[in-house]
């Protein structure tokens, strides 16, 4: 495979899939981010990524087109991958690329209509988990379902070393992610802390990320004396704290594949997981044990006061049957599997894909395109 190039939205910040894009860069492929992050700085990335063009929301999305266009690297890519296809529509008339690939991170609610739209414009689509994939080429014409693959998000190999933690007297409930209501349903915290607390049994509860949702959540869940929030934490320090955790919990209405859950799972820690994904990554036969019913905060309590009552020894069977599962997204494997599906790309031949769109629309402010796009994604 040839040169290959990253376009995101954004510059990397703290989530789940800015860490893939930093490694896709740390591995001598060029990333660019296409908007500037309006809540947290520019981080420029490490490698041989690529920042830019960086534009606001507020600029015209021909005026982006056309600044990519003479700033974007003078070889032409064999494979331009565009995470979630954000933008395609602006910038396939001067993305440069031989293969067109969508990157797709998130299983949105109106996932077919998300795809059909798309379809047109890309040679082939990379999903990030094994249900991502089947729900998009059910989506997809019969002749182009060939080219959807399924690649092994990668886990940061600190998640699977270190010291075992003491065990507490209390086991501690985890949850790592972007503070949200929306998609990650953080509302449900205080549902869910009622629910636990009905069972009578001792928790904590710690959560760790933000995002911006987190001044709700802090006054939400504020003076409650099993809750602990924390900021983002590098790799280092939030897999040494999740290895003093029990469980992870999983909150959110849909996902594509939870990079949060795969670490919990590496550094031992029994989920707690929604049954959207049938079983997601767990290993089969604690998918019973572990998910619960999507958004009902006691079926959760239910299944986490199951897992307490089983015992030490149970768990501790578990947690090296999700440590076995998790093995296979070490970064090596998550790397492999990515050229793997764009070498099977490039083998094929080129489609036809959409002319790029012309009009007045292309002189409104991305805003507006954003407005289009999660109304095509079903989530607002």
């Amino acid at each position: 495979m040839g040169e290959v190039l990253h376009l995101s939205k954004y510059p990397a910040g703290a989530g789940g899939m800015d860490n893939v894009l930093r490694l896709h860069a740390a591995a001598g492929e060029r990333t660019c981010a296409l908007l500037t992050r309006p809540d947290a700085p520019v981080d420029a990335t490490s490698g041989r990524g690529v920042l830019g063009p960086v534009a606001s929301v507020h600029a015209p999305r021909a005026w982006l087109r056309r600044r990519w266009a003479r700033q974007r690297p003078a070889a032409v890519a064999e494979a331009v991958l565009y995470y979630n296809c954000w933008g395609v529509e602006g910038l396939a008339a001067a993305d440069g690329a031989a293969r067109r690939v969508a990157y797709l991170h998130n299983l949105f609610p109106d996932m077919p209509r998300f795809v059909r739209h798309y379809a047109p414009w890309f040679d082939g689509f990379l999903c990030v988990s094994p249900a991502m994939q089947a729900a998009v080429q059910a989506a997809l014409p019969a002749e182009v379902r060939s080219r959807c693959h399924a690649v092994t998000l990668p886990v940061d190999g600190r998640f699977y070393t270190g010291t075992e933690a003491e065990p507490l007297r209390a086991p501690i409930l985890g949850w790592c992610g972007r503070i949200a209501r929306a998609q990650k349903r953080v509302d449900r915290f205080p549902a869910l802390l009622a629910a636990l607390d009905r069972t009578g049994r001792d928790y904590r509860i710690e959560i760790v990320g933000d995002g911006p949702d987190h001044a709700w959540l802090a006054e939400a869940l504020r003076g409650h004396p099993r809750v602990t929030l924390h900021s983002w934490e590098n790799p280092e320090q939030l897999a040494a704290r999740m290895r003093r955790w029990r469980y992870a919990v999983t909150l959110s209405d849909y996902e594509g594949q939870s990079l949060a859950l795969l670490e919990a799972m590496a550094a031992g820690c029994l989920p707690l997981y929604p049954d959207f994904h049938g079983g997601a990554e767990l290993p089969p036969a604690l998918a019973d044990a572990c998910l619960y019913r999507r958004g009902d905060m006691d079926d959760l309590a239910a299944h986490w006061r199951r897992l307490e009552q089983a015992g030490a020894g149970m768990r501790a069977e578990m947690q090296r049957a999700l440590r076995a599962q998790a093995e296979k997204h070490r970064p090596e494997n998550y790397l492999a599997s990515v050229r793997a599906a764009l070498a099977d790309l490039a083998a094929q031949p080129a489609r036809v894909v959409a002319p790029p769109a012309a009009g007045a629309a292309e002189w409104l402010p991305v805003w507006c395109y954003n407005r289009f796009y999660r109304r095509l994604t079903g989530t607002r």
